[in-house]
């Protein structure tokens, strides 16, 4: 008998000692894993910023919007123009754009360059485009502001923005003069 209460009191040691130091079931939780993939953001070159013709030696000459100022710098029927740039991506999503104040355009020849002061103006929409009206501020006729650095796409996820600007026509060489300036997007 006393071999059985003590067989007994391993069986009951073990028992209790199994269900102490068994373990539960394992239990499963998941995680969520999310991405949103956008319109990547593009600027195109449009028309280019054009002066027209001017006539040479006879100053400073401002280009906005399709108007010269002083208009009768421009002769020979050419309408000067704006660089317009189309900025497109994800609608609604706000963008900044840097660019060069200035630029220099170059005799295609060679024999001269003139630098050209860059005004930068965001339409807030395509409508804007080809504007014509101009607010007058002294002798330039661009009345611009700054571009807004934190521009908004619209509903269409479109941005147009016009570059005017200036050139001296003082001691400049008779000829065609080109050059180019970067404009850069960015997505904020």
């Amino acid at each position: 008998m006393k071999n059985s209460i003590k067989a007994l009191a391993v069986l009951l040691t073990l028992g209790f000692a199994g269900t102490a130091f068994a373990q539960a079931p394992a239990v499963v939780g998941y995680g969520t894993a999310n991405a949103t993939v956008i319109t990547p953001i593009s600027i195109t070159p449009g028309t280019q910023l054009n002066f027209g013709n001017l006539i040479g030696g006879t100053g400073t000459v401002y280009e906005n919007k399709g108007v010269m100022s002083p208009a009768q710098q421009n002769v020979g029927g050419v309408t000067p123009t704006d660089q317009v740039f189309h900025v497109a991506g994800q609608a609604g999503y706000s963008f900044n754009m840097s660019g060069l104040t200035s630029c220099t355009i170059n005799r295609v020849g060679g024999g001269g360059s003139r630098t050209v002061t860059l005004i930068y103006d965001g339409s807030w929409s395509a409508a804007l485009v080809g504007m014509t009206t101009q607010a007058t501020a002294g002798n330039d006729p661009g009345g611009f502001g700054q571009l807004n650095p934190n521009a908004t796409l619209d509903g269409n996820g479109d941005y147009w923005i016009q570059v005017g600007g200036s050139v001296s026509t003082v001691g400049a060489v008779a000829g065609v003069y080109v050059g180019t300036f970067p404009a850069t997007v960015q997505y904020n």
